[in-house]
């Protein structure tokens, strides 16, 4: 920090070792009657590197706040700098010349200060704190990264991670144990996401050979009919598709009866999946445009948007059946020329006997 401050008289201060020892124990008298270097009043800072200077009627004060505890905590100087910067400081300095004693008061008008994070051996700087690497983590440039695939970290350190051996893996990133290291031979890769398709683990990700991998489809899509959303792991796998979906939301209960069709099947369902098949009943009396009492369509998924519009044409009257026409009219001349054949021989029988009782009758009058 630097404090300066403007003097309207000629003085000598800081002329000496001595002054400067003077100069800075005002500061710190100060900084306890103020109570504005908060890090000071905490014991979590001290004062270093004290510098005084007079020149052109202005003195300053240049000094270091030099953080001793709970460095992780990079809001404690940030704080101090701040409480400073926020009020004044006021100093009341006595010298002795060779000719005379005297009193000089100063109250600064600019305060400024610069921030630098110095840490010891085993910390290294991380958002101005020090700080040391967790467990998974080593140094690269300066910094903590997580151990990348084959590295792993068993502590807490400044160090490099370890490399697995034999050309080992590691699964994931930050792994903290060398057990974590694998024979690539027993690993499989996730394989890429087809469009609008997600995987979990994501592509790329190590898994041991068998693991199963989540599919998830975006918002209008889904996978194909009879396919499972879950796969293996294992050798060179393959994600499945996410096709688009048929919306069925536009066929509610009313529409589906303007169709003639039973509403049954559309009930539990808003749409298909690819290759999905809906069998519809007619309702009674009403037939399929392929003359049966239902009909069947499919969703076409995985040819375009214009091609997952089902598009449910309905049933229609059924026609007189011709042959059950056809047919009632043959049983019923059956039926006529049997009736009247049962007709014929009875009247012919009645005849033949009226015609033998006169040839009787004529017998016996002989």
């Amino acid at each position: 920090a630097v404090v300066s401050t403007q003097s309207g008289h000629y003085g000598r201060d800081c002329q000496n070792e001595a002054e400067d020892e003077k100069a800075k124990a005002a500061l710190l008298a100060n900084f306890k009657s103020s109570g504005a270097a908060l890090c000071i009043d905490a014991n979590y800072c001290h004062v270093d590197n004290f510098d005084c200077s007079w020149l052109e009627n202005k003195l300053t004060l240049t000094f270091s706040l030099v953080q001793n505890d709970k460095l992780s905590d990079s809001s404690i100087l940030a704080d101090t700098a701040a409480s400073l910067k926020a009020g004044t400081i006021s100093l009341d300095l006595d010298t002795t010349s060779r000719r005379r004693k005297r009193a000089s008061s100063y109250v600064s008008d600019t305060i400024t200060s610069v921030t630098v994070t110095n840490c010891e051996t085993g910390y290294v700087v991380e958002d101005g704190a020090c700080v040391q690497c967790p467990v998974g983590y080593g140094v690269s440039e300066g910094a903590c990264v997580p151990c990348t695939i084959g590295y792993y970290s068993t502590e807490r350190s400044v160090a490099s991670c370890t490399q697995c051996s034999n050309n080992f893996k590691t699964l994931s990133i930050g792994s903290k144990a060398s057990d974590a290291c694998k024979d690539p031979g027993t690993l499989c890769t996730v394989p890429p996401a087809p469009a609008n398709t997600g995987l979990l683990p994501p592509t790329g990700a190590l898994l041991d050979s068998g693991v199963m991998v989540e599919v998830s489809c975006a918002p209008g899509y889904g996978i194909e009919e009879g396919v499972n959303t879950r796969f293996a792991c294992a050798g060179n796998p393959i994600a499945p598709i996410c096709y688009r979906q048929c919306d069925l939301s536009m066929y509610d209960a009313k529409e589906v009866k303007s169709l003639n069709m039973e509403y049954d099947v559309f009930e539990p369902i808003s749409s298909m999946v690819h290759d999905q098949m809906l069998n519809v009943s007619c309702l009674d009396g009403y037939e399929s445009r392929y003359k049966m009492s239902y009909d069947v369509y499919r969703c076409v998924g995985n040819k375009g948007a214009e091609h997952t519009a089902l598009n449910i044409v309905g049933c229609t009257d059924k026609p007189a059946n011709k042959m059950l026409i056809l047919g009632l009219c043959l049983g019923a001349v059956i039926i006529l020329l049997v009736i009247m054949l049962v007709w014929c021989h009875v009247r012919g029988k009645a005849r033949v006997d009226i015609n033998v009782g006169r040839a009787t009758d004529n017998t016996t009058k002989l």
